[in-house]
């Protein structure tokens, strides 16, 4: 949250979902921002953007962040928790993020 609430350097945030989901206007904002002009054309790339890990195309990024249910599936209960416990939730929320949600749910 210091980098964010910084007056020392001027810093744009971007969500990964708004570059999968509105890349050109991204850009162009961000391009726009900075002084500069974004080019006219824009390549979308489908494939995967790196070849290590578990890498996806831009379709399979779109199903996973595209639902929020789909965005937590992997993590443990206790992750989810400690996560909702301890983050910035005013930073959460100015980016239009939610909770989990999985703190709510009592512990067995």
């Amino acid at each position: 949250n210091d980098y964010h609430d910084t007056e020392e350097f001027y810093h744009v945030i971007v969500r990964y979902e708004d570059f999968l989901f509105r890349a050109p206007e991204v850009v162009k904002d961000i391009c726009e921002c900075a002084g500069g002009k974004a080019k006219d054309t824009f390549v979308d790339k489908e494939d995967a953007a790196k070849g290590h890990g578990h890498s996806v195309g831009k379709s399979g990024a779109a199903i996973k962040y595209g639902d929020e249910e789909r965005r937590v599936r992997g993590y443990k209960d206790e992750d989810l928790r400690w996560f909702d416990d301890n983050i910035d939730k005013a930073l959460l929320e100015e980016l239009g993020y939610k909770l989990s949600g999985i703190a709510d749910i009592p512990d067995v």
